[in-house]
């Protein structure tokens, strides 16, 4: 096959032929079907994935924020108790 292929002018033009329409036809059906399904699925992941982080994100901040209000009416709350309480004791004084 090889002796052909160097020795006859047709035969190379015959294989260069198939090798270029298997070759366009490969590059159309990855072109037009294979990287829209894939760009499609990748921009849906992603998507998917931003939006899961977002609302991870607000669930997070929400419950910082709570906690810190929290904490701060407990702190606030046990200074006039103590204050109360100081007051209280300076009165007995």
């Amino acid at each position: 096959m090889f002796i052909i292929y160097i020795q006859n002018q047709q035969f190379k033009n015959g294989l260069k032929t198939v090798y270029n329409s298997v070759s366009s036809l490969v590059s159309n059906v990855y072109n037009n079907y294979v990287a829209p399904v894939i760009n499609t699925v990748t921009r849906t992941v992603s998507n998917f994935v931003n939006s899961a982080v977002k609302v991870v994100s607000n669930v997070v901040h929400s419950v910082v924020n709570t906690v810190k209000s929290v904490a701060s009416k407990v702190v606030n709350t046990v200074k006039k108790v103590a204050k109360s309480v100081g007051n209280w004791l300076k009165s007995l004084w």
